[in-house]
């Protein structure tokens, strides 16, 4: 994805150089907002990435589509992690619901990657019943409402500690910190790939654990 900014800067270096200052300042917006830790902020990081750079709305609005929602897909679907498609058979074979929640909407990339319909459930800071950013626990409090299952018959997978582990300690989930070669702090369990998430859960007694992506 970088490459085709670099590519699109080189070709086009006015366009290319705002589009990467909206960027820069779409992801510094999420960070602030992370930080700030309160619902009903979530929808606000267009806004503030334009006030940020001080481009029209609407221009900004567009360029985060094309560039953050669009243009990734054709490098998601390349990227599809071995073991998922196995790992989410299983647990749907098993009765194991099966539910993702982002900081985005990730309901496109699930379809190119072939799991939108063994991941039935999807759900990101943006949904208006949610509007807050990991790791705030509100978002999972959700999804496990529309799954119709309790806290503690729950697991979160998620690839960073600072984040999604510290969502599934805060919303008291098991959490799984997947791929990691980071420090993975109490209460949380490594693992290094899907493969091996399905063998560590299999050999679980409780055979109705939800299991929700990030």
């Amino acid at each position: 994805m970088m490459a085709g900014l670099l590519r699109h800067l080189a070709a086009n270096p006015r366009e290319g150089g705002k589009v990467l200052r909206v960027l820069r300042a779409y992801r510094l917006a999420q960070e602030r907002l992370r930080l700030c830790g309160e619902t009903g902020m979530a929808s606000r990081q267009i806004e503030m990435a334009a006030e940020l750079t001080g481009y029209q709305l609407a221009w900004v609005r567009s360029t985060v589509k094309t560039w953050m929602e669009e243009r990734p897909l054709e490098y998601v679907r390349r990227a599809r992690q071995p073991g998922v498609l196995e790992f989410c058979d299983w647990a749907n074979q098993r009765g194991i619901a099966l539910a993702a929640l982002s900081d985005y909407d990730p309901r496109a990339k699930l379809a190119v990657l072939s799991l939108d319909r063994r991941v039935p459930v999807a759900a990101c800071a943006q949904d208006p019943d949610i509007n807050v950013f990991k790791p705030h626990p509100a978002g999972m409090s959700k999804v496990l409402d529309r799954i119709g299952v309790s806290r503690k018959n729950a697991i979160y997978v998620g690839d960073r500690p600072e984040v999604d582990g510290a969502l599934a300690i805060a919303a008291g989930v098991q959490g799984y910190i997947l791929g990691t070669s980071k420090h993975v702090p109490a209460g949380l369990t490594a693992v290094r790939d899907w493969s091996t998430l399905q063998a560590e859960l299999t050999s679980q007694i409780n055979w109705k654990l939800p299991c929700l992506l990030p």
